[in-house]
């Protein structure tokens, strides 16, 4: 059996009742815009029904509102969330619910070019390492003076010195880096390594290597197989 529920935006009934007392002080003239707006604030609901019901006859049709959703979720029992009402809405609610799927949304390009990494600055107060975050003013909006109190720009005393330990790079002076080409790895795409399907976290090394779901870097010359991600990904 197929059936489609409507439900009406929580605002729209609020915006129905302001426009219904307004006309009641007020009566619009014949044929006017205002007019216009308080029959199709009338009829909205029932033009949307009449809508589905023609382009599909077939369909049941439940008209539900929000209230009426959160009346039925409490007496199923059933926690809030999108799937919950999803199910709470209408008449029909059948005894054995299907699987919940849930999707995340892709991008399918990444069209920033650059990136820019902060220096790691030297603290006045006690001498440790901070990132340019750690030391920023703290501005968070345009109402709030550069040179304020949560300004901490001030405590900077220098850039850190590049230090090397065992071969790797602990301090970093910041660089901004700009990609010259596009990997063929996007984040969320499938790859089989060694038999074992992982996700792909992202692409560094001029695309030489890719970042897998659990913190690894493999060369794309290990990859056996790839499953590229769509606008849609599967949780």
């Amino acid at each position: 059996m197929n059936q489609a529920v409507i439900q009406s935006p929580p605002h729209f009934h609020d915006r129905q009742r302001c426009e219904a007392k307004r006309l009641r002080k007020r009566p619009p003239a014949e044929g006017s815009a205002a007019a216009a707006r308080g029959i199709f604030s009338g009829t909205h609901d029932s033009a949307e029904q009449n809508r589905k019901q023609i382009t599909g006859p077939d369909v049941q049709i439940h008209v539900t509102y929000g209230a009426a959703t959160k009346d039925a979720r409490r007496r199923l029992q059933i926690p809030k969330s999108h799937a919950g009402d999803a199910y709470a809405m209408g008449a029909f609610h059948p005894k054995k619910r299907t699987r919940t799927e849930r999707f995340q949304k892709c991008r399918r390009n990444n069209r920033i070019l650059e990136k820019f990494y902060d220096a790691r600055y030297v603290d006045l107060r006690d001498g440790g390492i901070k990132s340019g975050s750690q030391l920023s003013c703290g501005k968070t909006n345009r109402s709030e003076p550069r040179k304020g109190e949560k300004n901490e720009r001030t405590f900077r005393a220098r850039r850190a010195e590049k230090r090397r330990k065992n071969g790797r790079v602990t301090v970093s002076r910041g660089r901004r880096s700009i990609r010259r080409s596009r990997s063929p790895y996007r984040p969320g795409d499938s790859v089989w390594i060694s038999g074992k399907r992982h996700t792909v976290h992202g692409a560094h090394c001029g695309g030489s290597r890719i970042l897998l779901d659990d913190g690894r870097s493999v060369a794309i010359s290990k990859v056996q197989k790839v499953v590229h991600t769509g606008g849609w990904r599967l949780l």
